[in-house]
């Protein structure tokens, strides 16, 4: 079945996917006892391309990085389900539900990031299934929402519902016409999955640089004060200033920030200075983890 993949996918993607890997890092969606997703086919960002307050923030990090892997792509939102002749038809639908619906939830994370959860309605994941016994290729979209009305905000307890939705199908191994048809679909479903990807990575990147430029904006005059009378500060005050573009984006996290600061000018004025800032920044850069329902229509 590993040769139909390639067909499919065609071979000139210059996308970040990898094969056959299981999500162990992925906090479950349901319970501890289910078991973890294994897609025949992913898609995601390089690691690099996450800004390193996301991987770093206990919160985030369960919820985007699926493996341990260092190359494997991370903040998966395209999925490929395989299943052979005798393979089950259900199965594999189910399959690609749970799998959409881990995706689902990371787009969820990323647009949620810094802010609000956001229940939009509009689908950021994507899943494929192909059953060989039956030559069908199947895409499906899938998107998170509050229970109940989106006009009603969610009351504590209640859980995020997950949603697929079937957007066509085709018999690919009947006649070219369709196998065209179908492929075509399938590689412009995965190029509007890595838009929406990239477009919400960078999104939460941006949000991440935001925290800290305004920790650094409250503490700066302070911290230039301190460094003249105290050469460790200098170092910890470059650490948090940035001399590139990385650096800065390396120290986002809220944890992290409050223990420099506080090495920095001192815990009492630490707690003085940034009490009402560090409140505010530290209860808008946590996602707030759900508790998720048993994906599926």
């Amino acid at each position: 079945m590993k040769d139909v993949i390639p067909i499919i996918c065609g071979s000139s993607t210059q996308i970040p996917h990898m094969k056959d890997v299981l999500f162990t890092e992925l906090t479950p969606i349901t319970n501890s006892r289910v078991a973890r997703p294994k897609p025949d086919l992913f898609d995601g960002v390089r690691p690099q391309d996450i800004d390193k307050a996301l991987h770093d923030d206990d919160i985030m990090y369960p919820l985007i990085i699926p493996t341990r892997r260092k190359d494997g792509p991370v903040a998966p939102n395209f999925f490929l389900e395989v299943k052979p002749q005798r393979g089950g038809a259900d199965v594999m639908k189910r399959q690609a539900g749970y799998v959409g619906a881990y995706g689902a939830r990371v787009m969820h994370s990323l647009q949620s990031y810094c802010g609000e959860s956001v229940y939009s309605g509009n689908a950021n994941a994507f899943s494929c299934a192909y059953h060989a016994g039956t030559g069908t290729l199947l895409l499906y979209a899938h998107h998170v929402m509050v229970p109940g009305s989106p006009a009603i905000p969610m009351a504590p307890g209640d859980r995020p519902t997950y949603h697929m939705t079937l957007i066509d199908s085709w018999a690919i191994t009947g006649n070219v016409h369709n196998f065209r048809r179908g492929a075509a679909a399938f590689r412009n479903i995965r190029d509007l999955a890595q838009q929406h990807r990239c477009r919400l990575v960078e999104a939460a990147n941006a949000r991440a640089r935001e925290v800290i430029a305004s920790l650094m904006l409250a503490v700066g005059p302070h911290m230039q004060d301190d460094t003249v009378s105290n050469p460790d500060a200098a170092d910890h005050a470059k650490e948090l200033s940035g001399s590139s573009p990385q650096t800065a984006r390396g120290d986002v996290s809220s944890h992290s920030n409050r223990a420099r600061l506080a090495d920095v000018i001192g815990q009492d004025e630490t707690d003085k200075l940034l009490c009402d800032l560090v409140q505010e920044v530290t209860s808008t850069t946590k996602v707030a983890m759900p508790s998720m329902p048993t994906p599926g229509h």
